[in-house]
């Protein structure tokens, strides 16, 4: 049930073939992903579960407080990565992207996994509940979402200090990682006109140059990229990290 109540918010990707690409930009991650629409529909499931379970001794309280976690854990954990997570809908489309963890990370999953199979082991049959496994599971992977966000910040801290001795002034910057680790990230620094992209290691040493490579964003075209609500649609989700190119001519 835990499972099914925290896939709940994904199921808007349904609705994919149904929008266009820019729009299915925005509405992923969108009001499925709602601290106001998860909370809104917490006590309804809640009376749901209730009902179809009623054989067992839960409490109203339970039922609300294993629904309300299991909806918004799941964009908790969104937030946590790069693509961007509308937590504050309908009152701001904000996406929230802190980006300290990979979209898919087996070092935060499979604890948890490996914990619940031990727990559902030693308490097969009539033996005595024993959530050992489950508590082990989950200390394991807060704590590497901790380590993460750890990792991620003094990386981020070694790119500004790089950006400030090579005389770069950015007006954001960010630091994603790529697929499966939170050693290697990618940094970007947005300077209003162009992009500079650099990567760092916690592995680098500190005698390691970081060598920054400068991408035009090619601004002076966004007159030709037009204003219809795809190209606001496109320039919102890039959250200024973007390049405007001609192709054809066009």
């Amino acid at each position: 049930l835990g499972g099914l109540v925290g896939t709940l918010p994904d199921l808007d990707v349904l609705f994919r073939r149904y929008l266009t690409g820019p729009q299915a930009l925005g509405f992923h991650r969108g009001l499925s992903h709602s601290l106001f629409i998860c909370t809104l529909l917490t006590p309804l499931l809640a009376w749901l579960l209730a009902r179809v379970f009623h054989r067992y001794d839960v409490s109203w309280r339970q039922w609300n407080l294993f629904v309300w976690l299991g909806l918004n854990t799941h964009w908790m954990l969104d937030s946590l990565t790069t693509y961007g997570t509308q937590v504050f809908l309908p009152f701001s489309d904000y996406p929230v992207n802190i980006g300290s963890v990979f979209i898919i990370d087996p070092l935060y999953t499979v604890p948890l996994a490996l914990g619940l199979l031990w727990t559902l082991f030693v308490s097969r049959g009539e033996r005595p509940y024993r959530p050992k496994g489950v508590r082990a599971g989950l200390l394991f992977s807060t704590l590497y979402l901790v380590l993460t966000l750890g990792s991620k910040y003094a990386v981020l801290s070694r790119l500004d200090r790089s950006l400030q001795e090579q005389g770069i002034a950015y007006q954001q910057l960010i630091s994603v990682n790529p697929p499966f680790n939170s050693i290697l990230w990618y940094g970007l620094a947005d300077t209003g006109d162009d992009v500079w992209v650099a990567d760092s290691s916690l592995l680098d040493s500190f005698e390691r140059p970081i060598v920054w490579q400068r991408i035009p964003k090619n601004r002076e075209l966004l007159k030709n990229f037009g204003q219809g609500k795809a190209d606001r649609r496109l320039l919102w989700f890039s959250r200024g990290f973007y390049r405007l190119d001609l192709v054809n001519g066009e």
